[in-house]
């Protein structure tokens, strides 16, 4: 390999020719990827919510508001700031802290993540 980096285009193609197309690149391990959540904050939800119900993403009964966050691309639900309406959200995943500020607030957070290591879940 000595000499085929800067300014050495000039010898990739012979490289090329001798070894074929799989002379560079990564080979080897793949490395896992992580999973990205797109996240949205307690008080944002608050705020939002009301508009969410009018659009039909999200169900208004019994000043009990239900929403399934994963619907609308949300995967996890952050604890920044404060609620004082009820909401019943089904999440993919959220913090401690909104957890409890939604039961604070007479409200439930249903985490898919944890639904699925619970032993109920596992028999069904």
């Amino acid at each position: 390999m000595a000499g085929s980096g800067k300014r050495a285009d000039q010898k990739k193609p012979g490289l090329i020719n001798l070894y074929g197309n799989e002379y560079f690149g990564k080979h080897g391990f793949v490395r896992q990827t992580t999973i990205h959540y797109k996240a949205i904050g307690l008080e944002f939800l608050d705020k939002k919510i009301d508009g969410l119900a009018q659009k039909g993403k999200a169900e208004h009964k019994a000043n009990v508001y239900t929403i399934d966050l994963g619907s609308i691309g949300i995967g996890k639900l952050l604890g920044n700031g404060t609620t004082a309406k009820k909401m019943r959200v089904t999440v993919e995943r959220a913090s401690k802290s909104a957890i409890e500020k939604v039961k604070k607030a007479g409200g439930e957070v249903i985490t898919k993540a944890l639904e699925a290591k619970t032993p109920a879940a596992q028999k069904a």
